[in-house]
C-alpha cells in the first residue's frame, strides 16, 4: 500500500511538473535545461533592435525586388527597439523619440524562441513566426509570411 501511495505522489508530482513546464514551455529548450544559450540564441540577447527596413516581397521573388515601405512609417516609430533576454523574454519599446509624451517606454513584452530558422514571438496567446534569412552580430533579416496573400514582409534590423 505504501508503494502505490508512493508511486501516485510521484504521479502527481510529474503531473504538475509537466503542467508547469507546458506553462513556460515557450522559453528557449536551453534556458530551461539550465544550459549556455544556442549560438543564435546569444546572437540575439542583450542588444537593441532598431528596424531599418520594411520591404513588401511578392513571393518566389528576389528580396531585392521588394518594394521599401519603411518611409510611410513615422519617424517617431522607426527608432523603436526590440530587446531579447536570455531568459526566454522580450520586449519591444519606444527608441529615444516617442509619438506621445505620455507614451509607454515599453509597449510591448512577451516570450521568445528561436528554433533552426524559425523566430517565434508570444505575446499572450497570439504567436508571430519569422523565418530567419540572416543573422549576425549586428544585423537581423526576418521574412513575415502574410497569410493567405501573395506576397510577405523582410524586415531589416541592426544592433546597437
Amino acid at each position: 500500500m505504501v508503494i502505490r501511495i508512493g508511486e501516485s505522489i510521484l504521479l502527481i508530482l510529474a503531473v504538475l511538473a509537466f503542467s508547469s513546464c507546458a506553462k513556460r514551455q515557450f522559453r528557449s529548450i536551453n534556458y530551461l535545461a539550465g544550459l549556455e544559450l544556442s549560438e543564435k540564441e546569444q546572437l540575439l540577447v542583450g542588444k537593441n533592435w532598431n528596424e531599418i527596413s520594411v520591404k513588401v516581397v511578392p513571393h518566389n521573388t528576389d528580396s531585392a525586388d521588394g518594394k521599401e515601405i519603411s518611409g510611410q512609417f513615422l519617424s517617431t516609430d522607426r527608432d523603436d527597439v526590440l530587446r531579447f533576454y536570455g531568459n526566454g523574454t522580450f520586449h519591444a519599446g519606444e527608441g529615444e523619440t516617442r509619438r506621445f509624451e505620455d507614451s509607454m517606454q515599453v509597449f510591448e513584452k512577451g516570450k521568445w524562441r528561436i528554433s533552426n530558422d524559425e523566430l517565434q514571438l508570444l505575446v499572450g496567446e497570439s504567436k508571430t513566426s519569422y523565418f530567419v534569412e540572416r543573422l549576425t552580430a549586428d544585423m537581423m533579416k526576418l521574412k513575415l509570411i502574410v497569410d493567405n496573400e501573395d506576397y510577405h514582409y523582410l524586415l531589416t534590423y541592426t544592433s546597437k
